[in-house]
């Protein structure tokens, strides 16, 4: 899916990380001495008259510095004119934060989808080839506890008799079947299927191998090719 930003591929620089780290500290001691802190509890129990009447409150200045001698001596003048003067350069250097914090928000959100969408594109080609590939599924089972589907099911196995057939119903169609032991397995459409049409379309699963369930059975039978030996094998089913 398109992405409604650009996508950029170029590693940040380690270098250059620091170097943000740095300025920034720089920048907070270099502030520390004008800067006030407010207790989170409190910050909005006060009125931001500099932010919210700017004309009213440089008309009071204007008036203050031409009438100083109206004012007792617990009210200070010249403090006034630095409060107005800190607010308006706090103001200036909070657009300046700001920018550049959303920059550094913006990129954290769209690299954390950038790498989501890469995750599910590992997820969904490793289901695939688990499919195929049994040595994958540790992996796949370990990747699929983060995801809402919660963990996957284990395979279970099942022993075949020499000669023998065994039906598994409820199977999963388009996963895999495994043959575990040493004997070679024929694999059926069977179990909840009628006998008119079981054993048909055999697949021949060699020891240590897998195949695929071919999506249009529900149900199968396997059937040990051994008549000396029993056999094998593990396959999901739905539960």
């Amino acid at each position: 899916m398109k992405k409604p930003f650009p996508v950029k591929n170029v590693p940040v620089d380690p270098a250059d990380v620091t170097s943000i780290k740095a300025n920034i500290s720089d920048s907070a001691a270099l502030a520390l001495p004008t800067n006030i802190a407010i207790p989170s509890d409190q910050k909005n129990s006060f009125p931001l008259s500099g932010l919210k009447k700017e004309g009213t409150v440089l008309t009071a200045l204007q008036t203050a510095k031409a009438h100083p001698e109206i004012f007792p001596p617990t009210f200070s003048v010249s403090n006034f004119d630095v409060f107005y003067n800190n607010r308006i350069i706090y103001g200036d250097l909070r657009k300046s934060v700001g920018d550049f914090y959303k920059q550094i928000d913006d990129s954290y959100v769209a690299y954390g989808i950038l790498e989501s969408d890469a995750t599910n594109n590992v997820y969904a080609y490793l289901k695939m080839a688990a499919a195929t590939n049994p040595a994958l599924e540790e992996e796949l089972a370990e990747i699929e506890k983060f995801y809402s589907k919660g963990p996957r099911k284990p395979a279970v196995t099942f022993t075949v008799p020499a000669g023998g057939n065994i039906d598994v119903n409820h199977c999963s169609p388009g996963t895999s079947i495994t043959n575990n032991g040493s004997t070679r397995l024929a694999l059926n459409a069977g179990g909840d299927l009628s006998p008119a049409i079981k054993r048909v379309a055999t697949i021949i699963i060699e020891p240590n191998n897998s195949v695929k369930i071919p999506t249009s059975y529900n149900s199968i039978n396997i059937h040990n090719l051994s008549t000396t030996e029993s056999g094998s094998f593990s396959v999901k089913i739905k539960q």
